[in-house]
């Protein structure tokens, strides 16, 4: 028996939880604006939700939490074979955090050694899980609160829901710095990703290693390309030529796409905002996206409740929410509409808490 939710005209499937789309994207956007939620791991950028807080780059590897979630998202996204349409942002991530490719460097004295970081953003997530929004949708809203927090403009990236859990691990394949820049290039093919997408999605995987690792902007492009600062992290400066993985890949076309993303700060976020959408929306065929995005919306209204005074008076209360960073006004009144769907309806107004 298929499940259906009507919405106006329209109506919509519900997934195995009973769930539609909607109730989806508006648990999500509660969670935007609830103070101590999605946002609180990532804010401010530099926060690090399970070790020591930073004030230097990251060149150690121990990431800041908005970095960890970021390349979750690439390497729960690598995998994927985009002509089978199979795998891609699956939570399967979840199954493999072990493997070898999954760990991420930490570099002591140009020596990299090897650790997870995986778990801890799994964990990290489940903080606050719900039946409204799958793992995958929460690596997805990961990408998206990293950016918000870290971008100066608080930019939203274009996010859908509805993905889908993977129930078992899937296949291995995620490149490695050891890596030729074949083996890279044909990993990235697989997944769905051009040459050119492909020096995008890693230099945004990157951005945090350069002077400014608590902000999403073109410093680390122009480091790279003048040589100062961090010269475009360890993974091109590194002393072992073998893992210098990112230097590879980024010159794999003589530096024409790192300079058209140096060329200004909207270059730069244009680039990676569409690569990363193409990463995150990338899905098994069997799922389906939605078609309305998360907001954030400026406010939302957390609970409502329309009750009759002892005087039979109608009164309508609620809690209203904001996030200041998108809109520190929140509205002193609500309306609500009732009567008969079909026919006559009215509409009522709050006066500032007040009954009518």
């Amino acid at each position: 028996m298929l499940l259906m939710q009507f919405r106006g005209l329209n109506c919509q499937a519900l997934d195995a939880n009973g769930v539609s789309l909607d109730e989806k994207i508006l648990a999500i956007e509660r969670l935007l604006l609830t103070p101590g939620t999605i946002m609180f791991p990532v804010t401010p950028c530099s926060f690090m939700l399970n070790g020591p807080q930073q004030t230097i780059p990251a060149q150690n590897g121990s990431d800041q939490t908005a970095a960890q979630w970021v390349r979750t998202v690439f390497h729960d996204f690598i995998t994927a074979d985009a002509a089978a349409g199979t795998g891609g942002l699956d939570a399967s991530i979840s199954f493999e955090a072990d493997r070898p490719e999954n760990l991420g460097l930490v570099f002591n004295a140009g020596t990299p050694d090897e650790t997870s970081f995986i778990n801890a953003t799994i964990i990290g997530f489940n903080l606050f899980s719900s039946v409204f929004t799958s793992t995958s949708d929460f690596i997805a809203l990961g990408l998206a609160t990293s950016l918000l927090s870290c971008e100066p403009d608080a930019r939203m990236i274009h996010l859908k829901v509805g993905r889908i859990d993977a129930t078992v691990a899937g296949p291995t394949g995620v490149p490695r710095p050891q890596d030729s820049l074949d083996i890279a290039t044909a990993a990235f093919a697989k997944a769905g990703l051009n040459q050119t997408e492909m020096i995008q999605a890693v230099d945004g995987r990157a951005d945090h290693f350069d002077s400014t690792p608590f902000v999403f902007d073109a410093v680390g492009v122009n480091e790279y390309l003048n040589g100062s600062g961090q010269a475009g992290g360890p993974l091109v400066t590194t002393q072992n030529e073998t893992f210098r993985s990112d230097l590879r890949i980024f010159d794999s076309d003589s530096n024409d796409t790192i300079k058209a993303m140096a060329a200004s700060t909207q270059s730069f976020e244009d680039a990676c905002f569409t690569v990363f959408e193409k990463m995150i929306n990338t899905v098994p065929k069997t799922v389906t996206l939605s078609t309305d995005l998360v907001g954030p919306r400026p406010w939302i209204l957390m609970e409502s409740h329309l009750d009759l005074s002892s005087t039979g008076v109608v009164q309508y209360s609620g809690n209203i929410t904001t996030n200041s960073r998108f809109n520190p006004s929140v509205p002193t009144t609500a309306t609500y509409v009732y009567g008969t769907p079909g026919e006559d309806t009215v509409s009522q107004t709050s006066d500032g808490g007040g009954e009518y």
